[in-house]
């Protein structure tokens, strides 16, 4: 936040230098948004891009005076971006993980665009896959998978969990409940996940 504090001061200062009536704001993770000092949102007239979905559930978002948009549902995030991403994290896990294994027991948290296509490639690399969201609506989409409704099961069965969620997933899990060797695995773009259990 103080970076963020920082930077609009640096952005009003070479604002005032020039003839810039509008600034368009690209966000990730609603920050820069939310902390939009009321010398710059008064005095230009501010569009907003925020491309997370985490971004919007800040209820500051709703506060702004300026719109904003939602990029996170849109079709290059959900159906480009989100395979690209998984191949990422798999091909990244492949030089420190033995992924080329097969039957990893695998907990995928979290079942929207990127959590899907996540274990979409797990299940190609013939690993076990548990998932858990918190809308249970979500657990009927895999039938090669063991869903669970207990985000604490899934963290007791799997040995590699990943987190595909944009938020801290683990505020309701004791450390020493976890009784064997775990590895995390963020696959948001905060790595929010894991950060109350780190």
């Amino acid at each position: 936040i103080k970076d963020i504090k920082y930077m609009w001061h640096e952005v009003y200062n070479n604002l005032k230098k020039k003839k810039i009536k509008l600034v368009v704001i690209l966000d990730d993770g609603g920050s820069c948004l939310v902390n939009v000092p009321n010398y710059i949102s008064k005095n230009y007239s501010l569009v907003g891009v925020e491309q997370t979905t985490s971004g919007l559930t800040d209820i500051r978002m709703r506060q702004l005076s300026f719109p904003v948009i939602e990029v996170a549902s849109s079709a290059a995030k959900q159906l480009v971006e989100s395979p690209m991403i998984a191949e990422a994290v798999v091909n990244k896990l492949s030089k420190v993980l033995p992924m080329g294994q097969s039957r990893l027991s695998c907990g995928v948290i979290g079942l929207g665009a990127i959590g899907n296509v996540i274990i979409k490639k797990l299940l190609s690399l013939n690993h076990k896959v548990i998932t858990f969201d918190k809308d249970p609506e979500k657990s009927q989409i895999f039938f090669k998978t063991l869903w669970t409704a207990d985000i604490k099961a899934l963290f007791s069965k799997a040995e590699y969990i990943f987190g595909c969620t944009g938020e801290d997933i683990t505020q309701n899990l004791r450390i020493e409940d976890i009784n064997s060797n775990k590895t995390f695995i963020s696959c948001s773009s905060q790595d929010k996940e894991f950060l109350t259990l780190l």
